[in-house]
């Protein structure tokens, strides 16, 4: 089975994402990852920043819940749910982005 190539979402750039940036969502039936955004090394704070910004943006249906934007390593192939928060770093962007 192939895998799919994911690269930055960062305008431009090509190179291979190696962070998800996504937020745990809910609408009371099922669970999920909503994805804002994937990133390589370079585009990392940016892309984490601009997702809080999406996410804080985007409407909610009635009984829907959106966790906090959470940072992961992005393994192509791999399910949501075993995909590893980056919490360390995650606090490092924040702290970077004054969030």
């Amino acid at each position: 089975m192939s895998q799919a190539f994911v690269c930055c979402t960062y305008p431009e750039c090509l190179e291979p994402a190696g962070y998800k940036i996504a937020a745990m969502r809910s609408d009371g039936r099922f669970r999920e990852l909503k994805t804002y955004g994937h990133a390589c090394v370079d585009h990392l704070g940016n892309i984490f920043q601009k997702a809080h910004l999406r996410c804080e943006a985007t409407p909610r249906m009635p009984g829907e819940v959106i966790d906090e934007v959470g940072l992961y390593r992005f393994r192509p192939g791999s399910r949501d749910a075993f995909l590893e928060r980056l919490w360390s770093l995650e606090e490092s962007c924040r702290a970077n982005s004054g969030q």
